[in-house]
């Protein structure tokens, strides 16, 4: 029992590294998310439509998605939120012809804010996912 205790303890300290940093020169592509959504809002059809096709135009086989979400709620939400707008993007770019096995997605969760608020504040500028090649 004291060791499934320790195990438990060990499983919940161990914290996923931090995705790497966007390629230098990166300028991201950016979709931002409704407030505890993961579905892309409509307005953002010919973002997507441009992702590809700048990919393409630059003979781009790799794209970084890194879902980003407020810190309006748990820290373990806002992570799987992240990380649900991060696949969300990634389904929409192989429905558009992307191959799959070229995108990565990152989940930063609240962490890694391109801008800071306190904790609990809901912040639409923080809900996004950006995306790099």
């Amino acid at each position: 029992m004291l060791r499934n205790l320790l195990l438990a303890a060990v499983a919940q300290a161990v914290v996923a590294p931090p995705p790497p940093p966007p390629a230098p020169g990166c300028d991201p592509f950016t979709i931002f998310f409704d407030s505890g959504s993961a579905v892309i809002p409509a307005r953002y059809a010919q973002t997507i439509d441009n992702m590809v096709f700048a990919a393409r135009e630059t003979l781009s086989y790799h794209i970084r998605v890194e879902g980003h979400a407020d810190s309006s709620g748990s820290s373990s939400y806002n992570l799987r939120l992240s990380q649900r707008r991060a696949e969300s993007v990634k389904a929409a770019l192989i429905a558009k012809g992307f191959p799959k096995q070229g995108i990565v997605t990152f989940a930063s969760g609240e962490s890694a804010a391109l801008l800071e608020t306190p904790d609990g504040t809901p912040e639409p500028e923080r809900r996004l996912v950006a995306v790099c090649f």
